[in-house]
């Protein structure tokens, strides 16, 4: 990678805000745009700069960056994205969370690439961010108490919930503001939290919900311009052009999603005998076409929509009298519906729509009800809660928004619900991350993606779906277990890439790195080839690993439930499957040019430039005594925050 002239930015802009002082300063990061980009990848290297693997992921002296990418907000196809980025209450890993909407855009539109919140305010507060006039490199920053602003106001009141704190918050700071804030849930410390934006976006895994709230944020809330020129307006217009016409010539981004949502995803994944039923005992459902995506459109949905710049919009709005309600993605309708032997599509609707409003994560809290069905079915828990029930499910998903109840116990997670039981093999989960809708013994490289995604088992840190299932970019034997690692690895490093700057996901399937390198060129006036955008995400992977190994993770985190590597599945395509993990794991650290334990060589972390903060990672693991990730949710401050004392109002121009 070469800078071609003074103009090309290689440093990054970052607001850094302590709470508890109100002090805020601007760092210029020197090199970290180069290196990390932004999104994902600046907000990975500001958590491991400012934060301490071996501190409890809700210790004060824990950062949460938001982090915008290069691209976001710009006339590049769904470049809405930006990144949250914490230790994770629910996991103990390094932990990013990536949303669409327009909070990203202003962020970037006011000159700034990431916010750094830092310590714990003294009471519940508002963390405002404006651009001072026509310079976008001048923000101003405040720290403002919400009793200043919103007497009657009430965090932790369980009366509000999203929709009504959205429209306090819109009352209150008028329609040139984008926010971002933890629900109900995550304000009473449920481990389960998302994360919410005005325009109904998520971070919805690991907990990010209670990480913001442990700082007592109610909300962030920006007010920004447009997005800052390309160095070369001319050719990155052109760019967009050719990457909008790669997109359009992939049928399932311009048919199939757009006309019903990544719920088409249900009978496909179910044909070929991947969709966990009943908390993992099964693969495939008789009833799958009650629930599928086109099922819901002809039901439910009223109309579709997308993200900032979205020529997608695989979102379903549904008609309600409260207003316009997001349709359930796949994995929603899954957790909320196979996973716990429901097909009655007006219940998963219901499901979804208190997960949103209490700001739960709808696969975290699916799987995890599904996990005390099982547990009910053993006999265990002192209480019937049976598959298929409905109604049950409602009133526990509310019990887990308010954290009260038997709900307070579900908030935790399934890991810690079956350990706390005595039965931690009922938990499908990998980091105390709820696995997704797709079973590994249907899909052996998704099962291995799940094993050594940083963050807890995920779909989206290189989904095997495309090749294993889809096609994309060709079909593989999804029952093989050998030459799976060097794909894997790839998709993992281009996740990493779209996720730091600022793209979707999806625009994957029309285009890769080559041309990301391309618009990143144009964007920042520096000389990026394809293999120069990869070793970005490789980069971003490893800092990740070498965070989650100074937590004190080892090889042996890197694994499955012992359901899918013992138990056969009983019927359909998959029948007589299991996932053999270890032969597939020894391949991808080899191919990672990682050690046996998973440990990156020195030669690894040299070459990609990591040596400076993989020393300062390894220092601190040496210095703490018995850390690790068995309890990463007990903070040294309140789980639940409680207000203190009054703060004041904290004005600063950076």
């Amino acid at each position: 990678m070469t800078n071609r002239g003074s103009s090309g930015p290689s440093s990054a802009r970052c607001l850094c805000i302590d709470l508890r002082s109100g002090d805020v300063r601007a760092e210029m990061c020197q090199g970290w745009s180069s290196q990390y980009l932004g999104g994902r990848g600046l907000g990975v290297r500001l958590v491991a700069e400012f934060g301490d693997p071996t501190l409890p992921a809700l210790d004060e002296k824990q950062p949460f960056v938001l982090a915008a990418g290069p691209l976001t907000g710009t006339s590049a196809p769904s470049s809405g994205r930006f990144a949250a980025v914490a230790p994770s209450p629910l996991t103990g890993t390094i932990f990013d969370g990536n949303a669409g909407g327009r909070f990203g855009v202003r962020l970037r539109g006011a000159g700034v690439d990431a916010l750094v919140l830092t310590g714990r305010a003294t009471e519940w507060s508002l963390v405002v961010v404006e651009r001072v006039g026509r310079d976008a490199d001048r923000a101003v920053v405040s720290v403002v108490p919400v009793s200043e602003i919103w007497s009657e106001c009430d965090p932790e009141g369980v009366e509000l919930t999203a929709s009504q704190l959205t429209t306090g918050l819109r009352t209150r700071l008028g329609p040139a503001f984008s926010f971002l804030f933890p629900g109900v849930a995550g304000r009473r410390g449920a481990l389960v939290s998302s994360i919410r934006t005005d325009d109904r976006r998520h971070f919805g895994r690991g907990g990010l919900g209670a990480a913001l709230a442990a700082k007592r944020v109610l909300a962030v809330a920006v007010a920004g311009g447009v997005a800052r020129r390309p160095v070369d307006p001319g050719a990155y217009g052109f760019l967009t052009y050719e990457a909008r016409k790669l997109m359009e010539a992939n049928p399932l981004l311009t048919r199939a999603l757009p006309a019903f949502g990544t719920a088409v995803l249900m009978e496909l994944v179910n044909r070929a005998g991947a969709l966990p039923v009943r908390n993992f005992q099964a693969s495939q459902w008789d009833e799958a076409s009650l629930v599928s995506g086109e099922t819901l459109s002809e039901r439910f949905v009223k109309g579709r929509g997308g993200c900032f710049g979205c020529r997608v919009r695989c979102t379903g709005w549904l008609g309600s009298e409260r207003g316009r309600v997001e349709a359930p993605e796949y994995e929603s309708v899954w957790a909320l519906g196979p996973d716990c032997g429901i097909a009655d599509l007006d219940v998963i609707v219901q499901a979804n729509r208190l997960c949103g409003e209490y700001g739960l994560d709808t696969i975290s809290a699916g799987a995890t009800v599904a996990c005390a069905m099982e547990l009910s079915e053993h006999g265990v828990l002192g209480r019937t809660i049976t598959f298929g029930d409905g109604p049950r499910l409602l009133d526990l998903l509310g019990q887990m928004g308010r954290v009260e109840g038997f709900g307070a116990e579900l908030a935790r997670g399934s890991a810690r619900l079956a350990e706390e039981w005595g039965h931690p093999d009922v938990a499908m989960h990998v980091k105390r991350l709820e696995l997704p809708a797709y079973d590994p013994r249907g899909m052996a490289g998704q099962g291995l993606g799940y094993a050594t995604s940083n963050r807890g088992a995920c779909h989206l840190r290189g989904n095997m779906l495309g090749p294993e299932i889809l096609g994309v970019p060709k079909l593989v034997d999804r029952f093989a277990t050998k030459g799976k690692s060097g794909l894997l690895i790839n998709l993992q490093h281009v996740a990493a890439l779209f996720d730091s700057v600022g793209l979707c996901k999806f625009m994957g399937f029309g285009f890769g790195e080559e041309v990301v390198g391309r618009l990143l060129e144009a964007m920042l006036g520096e000389e990026i080839r394809s293999q120069d955008a990869l070793q970005i995400g490789e980069r971003v992977w490893n800092l990740e690993r070498l965070w989650n190994l100074a937590a004190g993770f080892t090889r042996a985190d890197d694994t499955l439930p012992s359901r899918l590597l013992q138990e056969p599945v009983a019927h359909g395509p998959a029948a007589g499957r299991v996932v053999e993990l270890a032969p597939m794991l020894d391949e991808y650290y080899r191919a990672r040019g990682w050690d046996g334990d998973g440990c990156p060589s020195m030669d690894k972390v040299d070459s990609l430039g990591l040596s400076e903060i993989a020393g300062k990672l390894a220092a601190a693991r040496a210095r703490s005594v018995g850390s690790g990730p068995g309890r990463p949710d007990e903070a040294g401050g309140p789980a639940a925050p409680r207000p203190g004392k009054r703060g004041r109002r904290h004005l600063r121009a950076v």
